[in-house]
């Protein structure tokens, strides 16, 4: 998980500050595709870069979780994470 995503306070926060690129042309194509299609325009608010890249990271942590067969390995450098993580897990 790195660094990118984190529990404070019990939320989870997302380091803002990390430049990832793919997340920035994502956040391009995202608002290119509402821009020519004004009926989904309508019913999608406009979307900050900040919202499409707190769903985008996200949605990459949930699918990188979920699809594995056999075991999934969690590596978590943060401590307060790392703590959330041992305790719905029921770690010792």
């Amino acid at each position: 998980m790195g660094n990118l995503l984190k529990i404070r306070n019990g939320k989870w926060v997302i380091d803002e500050h990390k430049e990832i690129y793919q997340i920035r042309n994502y956040c391009k194509k995202v608002n290119e595709v509402l821009d020519r299609n004004p009926l989904i325009r309508q019913k999608v608010p406009y979307l900050t870069e900040k919202e499409i890249r707190k769903v985008f990271i996200i949605n990459c942590f949930r699918v990188l979780l979920t699809r594995s067969r056999i075991a999934t390995l969690l590596y978590v450098e943060d401590r307060e994470t790392y703590e959330y993580f041992k305790e719905i897990l029921e770690l010792e």
